[in-house]
């Protein structure tokens, strides 16, 4: 016996290449094949059939033989049938108790049908022979119903002229013992049963072919017949050319039935160039096709629709459209395609020596759902909140849920949590770097550069995110200068109200580039599994709820959604190359534990910061009931500009207190000027007190802190008394004579 090999992939999946599933989502197919995660050969036998048990083990069977191997190649047993005679099988399936049925025809003279069944460790249960009137009969394939029957579909042959063929279909319960059998056969006695499938009612699908013209040319047509569960024929239909007797033949060799129990057919057809039909359950075609000479076919979890010739494999949109195509390895011939519970493409066949082989292909249900948010801001932002809440977190896992947004230059970035084995982390990045000089290498220890989509820089700390507790991501422009842009990434942990650093990336101005420019309203919310297609299956189920995003502090832009995580991605992302950054704004960056302190402390932070510099009124010391002209002087006195960001300043003509921040004033006026280092803007407006009396006057700019800022405790002003005096009588002014 040959040593049998198995082949694994050599397939990373790099960070960033994301699943993204967000609210208010738009499916996309994806577009490329999925790529081998590992192969099988042996010389044992041939592959005739294939089938996946609940625990994704692959079980496959070809004459005397049926072997078993689990979800990662490794052969568990490979047994032969123990006679009497010998066994053809052709069709295997699995019950609700992962046992395992094989059907074909034994070896006997008279080439009965042959079904088996065993356990799953592969202990023979029965082994039972059925005859249809004593000629050759045999199964081709045999399906299992949700009450664990057990329905075989074939043919039997006249062993002596006029030779003719029998379509037959034959059930029997769990322990073998025949229920009802079918035996079909039209004018011209040649019929045969290639495929059967069951839909959710337990109504029975049988494909194959039938006789429609005889003679020296005879016709074939595809023949497909629905039976309910007591075997009564639901309906019946023909597919191909009536009589015409130019020997044209169309043979269905495969069905399958999708989660609304439409049913698809594929084969072979030599006059309509449409071999692969879908029937609505009533019998009616939806559509048909031209992929042709096709053999085998399955249904994913989102319903596609998978095909395979001896050669090429191919995946349909539930509207029959090509998505992509596969080249089998070559040398081999596609015999059998089954899906795991992942979604994971499980082919099986042989050569030309009859050697078989079993190939694992990644997951074929990858369809990428971006979000496409209704703003009610118009934008461009400067900043972005997404809250995040982890439901249901596993004990360990490479499962990262985070936030991406977008630059109306460039590719953008993420912000997010993380779990990498048991450990929990937040991190913030951005996309599609251009890889810089030593200098542009950050001395912060838990920042760097990473490849694979591109080049980009990224800042991870450790952060003890909990199970069941809500966090605020945030992203902001932090400030400008003449070298670059500045971003903050933080994490706000919403019960002990601490917010945390998660790193600053400094976006270098270098070759002409003069900056990303503004957040868009380009942001989308992802659930990625890291690591290799080989261990995704492996990967634990999680659950995070999003909520959000807000733009520029406070607008609310799109609702909440729970997403959940299972299958893992495959697609590689291009770069286009972005330009040089480091991750600080110089040396006097320092870091610590995450446990609560404060995570970054610049002495010279590049960011604006907005103060009152002066209020003032005219007349200074107003009556009641007088106009009081209002002026209020704002300065930018940080390092950063405000970039044209529109904010607020808030009057107050008399308050006990300091206004809360965001408290609408008696006067207010909104800003949109790029207010940069040192620049004042003046405002003016009118009052009137209508009593006399001392009164405590405040101003505050960017109340709804739109603005960030290196220090977001000084801007309110005030408080700053003005005395009303009493309104003269009107008989006083005469007195006067005035």
């Amino acid at each position: 016996m040959k040593k049998k090999q198995l082949l694994v992939s050599s397939l990373v999946v790099l960070l960033g290449l994301q699943i993204l599933i967000s609210l208010l989502a738009t499916k996309v197919w994806a577009e490329s094949p999925p790529q081998i995660i590992w192969q099988v050969t042996f010389d044992e036998f041939e592959v005739r059939a294939i089938a996946v048990d609940s625990n994704d083990n692959i079980i496959v069977t070809g004459y005397e033989y049926i072997a078993k191997y689990d979800s990662a190649g490794n052969e568990l047993w490979t047994i032969e049938y123990p006679g009497p005679g010998y066994a053809d099988f052709r069709g295997v399936a699995v019950d609700s108790n992962n046992n395992i049925i094989v059907a074909g025809e034994d070896g006997s003279p008279d080439d009965d049908v042959l079904i088996v069944k065993y356990t799953p460790n592969g202990t023979m249960l029965w082994a039972r022979m059925y005859d249809f009137d004593n000629w050759n009969d045999e199964a081709n394939a045999v399906a299992v119903d949700l009450n664990d029957n057990i329905i075989v579909a074939g043919e039997s042959d006249q062993r002596e002229p006029p030779w003719e063929e029998r379509w037959i279909v034959l059930k029997c319960d769990s322990n073998g013992n025949e229920l009802e059998r079918d035996i079909y056969s039209f004018t011209y006695n040649h019929d045969e049963a290639n495929d059967v499938a069951v839909d959710s009612n337990n109504n029975i699908i049988v494909t194959g072919w039938s006789r429609v013209c005889g003679g020296f040319y005879p016709d074939d047509q595809m023949l497909t017949i629905k039976y309910d569960s007591n075997f009564n024929r639901i309906w019946l239909r023909k597919y191909g050319t009536v009589d015409t007797c130019y020997g044209v033949g169309n043979y269905a060799n495969t069905v399958t039935v999708d989660s609304g129990d439409n049913i698809i057919i594929a084969g072979y057809s030599e006059e309509l160039d449409k071999e692969v039909i879908k029937y609505s359950p009533s019998g009616n075609i939806i559509w048909e096709k031209d992929y042709p000479d096709m053999y085998s076919s399955a249904i994913t979890s989102e319903n596609g629709i998978i095909v395979a010739s001896l050669n090429e494999i191919y995946k349909l949109t539930p509207d029959g459209n090509q998505i992509w195509k596969l080249d089998y390895i070559a040398g081999y011939e596609i015999i059998g395609i089954a899906i795991d519970s992942v979604g994971n493409l499980i082919v099986g066949g042989h050569n030309s020596s009859l050697e078989g082989i079993i190939v694992k292909y990644g997951i074929l249900d990858r369809p990428v759902c971006y979000t496409n948010y209704n703003f009610k801001a118009t934008g461009p932002f400067y900043n972005y909140d997404m809250f995040v809440r982890w439901n249901k977190v596993p004990a360990s896992g490479s499962i990262y849920p985070a936030f991406c947004f977008g630059f109306q230059v460039g590719q953008g970035g993420y912000i997010g949590t993380q779990l990498v084995g048991s450990s929990k982390k937040a991190i913030f990045s951005i996309w599609d770097i251009t890889e810089g000089s030593e200098t542009a290498q950050p001395a912060h220890t838990n920042c760097g550069r990473f490849g694979g989509e591109g080049t980009g820089a990224k800042c991870i700390i450790d952060y003890p995110w909990q199970e069941g507790r809500e966090y605020r991501l945030r992203v902001w422009e932090a400030g400008t200068d003449d070298t670059g842009e500045f971003w903050v990434g933080t994490i706000y942990d919403t019960v002990t109200q601490e917010e945390t650093v998660i790193g600053l990336i400094h976006l270098e101005n270098t070759g002409g580039y003069t900056g990303y420019g503004w957040l868009t309203n380009k942001c989308s919310t992802f659930l990625e599994y890291f690591g290799g297609p080989e261990t995704c299956f492996g990967q634990p189920y999680s659950e995070v709820t999003w909520r959000g995003p807000y733009a520029n502090h406070g607008n609310f832009l799109a609702n909440s959604a729970i997403v959940s995580y299972n299958p893992c991605p495959t697609t590689n992302v291009t770069s286009e190359g972005r330009p040089l950054v480091t991750h600080e704004a110089g040396d006097d960056v320092q870091q610590t534990t995450p446990a609560g302190k404060e995570l970054w402390d610049q002495e010279t932070p590049i960011a604006p910061d907005l103060i009152v510099q002066n209020l003032n009124t005219n007349p200074a010391q107003p009556k009641a009931g007088e106009i009081v002209n209002i002026t209020v002087t704002i300065k930018n006195q940080g390092n950063g500009s405000t970039r044209g960001a529109t904010f607020k300043i808030d009057f107050y003509k008399n308050l006990s207190s300091s206004p809360e921040p965001g408290q609408p004033g008696d006067l207010t006026w909104s800003v949109t000027d790029d207010l940069i280092p040192g620049a004042t803007k003046t405002l003016t407006g009118t009052i009137v007190y209508d009593s006399p009396g001392d009164y405590q006057m405040y101003a505050q700019v960017d109340g709804n802190q739109v603005i960030y800022e290196s220090n977001e405790s000084n801007n309110i002003f005030g408080p700053q008394m003005i005395h009303i005096g009493v309104k003269p009588m009107p008989w006083l002014h005469l007195l006067l004579g005035e």
